[in-house]
């Protein structure tokens, strides 16, 4: 395993995270859902956050986002939307990694809650964030209305 930077996220790593994103899409089998571009990134890119995991050739392997956002019961808080590592890395602490820059930040930021989802059958992600000590909600269902 070569070493691993992680990097915040530049305009100049979009199209690597994008095909990315794509990767991510059919992992979790929604390649349907995929529709964001890099001119969308680019012309959106104060909407959201990044990190990305650097190989020591330079490619981009895994990618974080996140963004603020405002929850009713508890405040100020971050959303993490995706964190994805291409397959030959997984399991060498990349995530772990990018969930520590991920809530270092919210803590810097003052939130007092971070929130994301999980597909249940992804064990190794479910495994990573109860390890972090995260709660996973059987309750609350996605809803989302294309536009």
């Amino acid at each position: 395993m070569s070493n691993i930077q992680i990097l915040p996220m530049e305009e100049s790593h979009f199209d690597a995270v994008l095909a990315l994103m794509r990767e991510f899409a059919v992992f979790e089998r929604l390649e349907h859902k995929m529709t964001n571009t890099t001119a969308r990134m680019k012309a959106e890119k104060e909407d959201f956050k990044g990190l990305v995991a650097q190989n020591d050739s330079g490619a981009i392997v895994g990618y974080m986002m996140y963004y603020p956002i405002y929850l009713s019961w508890s405040g100020k808080s971050l959303y993490l939307e995706d964190i994805y590592i291409q397959s030959p890395y997984r399991g060498h602490g990349i995530g772990k990694q990018f969930m520590q820059h991920f809530l270092d930040a919210a803590k810097t930021l003052g939130c007092k809650r971070v929130r994301w989802q999980v597909s249940e059958w992804n064990a190794p992600a479910v495994a990573l964030y109860k390890s972090l000590g995260a709660t996973i909600d059987p309750h609350e269902r996605n809803c989302e209305i294309m536009l």
